[in-house]
């Protein structure tokens, strides 16, 4: 496990296209070959990552990335469109420092700022529950490939309290260009 040296040890960064390879193998090392074989894979892949909203951890004592979280454009087949959050990633020598906390908090507050849309994700609500995010009922959503039902988890936009009906339906990556 890295030790913290300092509290500005880590500097949590706006993300760009540069960080692509880097970040593939963070969730390389995190997560394994099993990745590809899930719905929020499909939501990602030829999809545009909005780097403007994602970020990345650096390591300030030797300059590295050791983490990152992106926010990709989705939309519904109700007519809905928001954000996918995730992946979410730190280095396993870097965990347990509150980072990936740290960066959930960022990429939320960045989307707050830029558009305050609804952000949706596949996770563990004991995690992302102190964040704002919500359990979508069953059968609201159908994903690319199938992902257990309490893990697909919704954060209302700033302006809802109730899952809008556009949000519905088949979910697909909405590929910016």
């Amino acid at each position: 496990m890295a030790r913290m040296k300092a509290e500005n040890q880590f500097e949590i960064r706006i993300d760009n296209k540069d960080n692509d390879i880097i970040l593939e193998n963070i969730y390389a090392i995190c997560f394994g070959p099993g990745r590809f074989a899930k719905a929020a894979h499909i939501l990602r892949e030829n999809n545009q990552c909005l780097y403007d909203i994602s970020r990345i951890v650096i390591d300030n004592s030797n300059g590295q990335i050791i983490g990152g979280c992106r926010m990709w454009p989705i939309g519904f087949e109700n007519g809905g469109k928001a954000i996918f959050l995730g992946p979410i990633a730190i280095l396993p020598e870097y965990r347990n420092h509150g980072l990936g906390a740290k960066l959930v908090d960022a990429v939320l507050e960045a989307n707050d700022k830029a558009n305050g849309g609804n952000v949706f994700l596949v996770g563990d609500f004991g995690f992302f529950g102190k964040f704002g995010f919500k359990e979508i009922p069953q059968n609201i959503l159908k994903l690319p490939m199938p992902a257990k039902a309490n893990r697909i988890l919704w954060r209302p936009s700033n302006k809802e309290e109730v899952l809008n009906p556009n949000f519905g339906g088949k979910v697909f990556a909405l590929h910016r260009q």
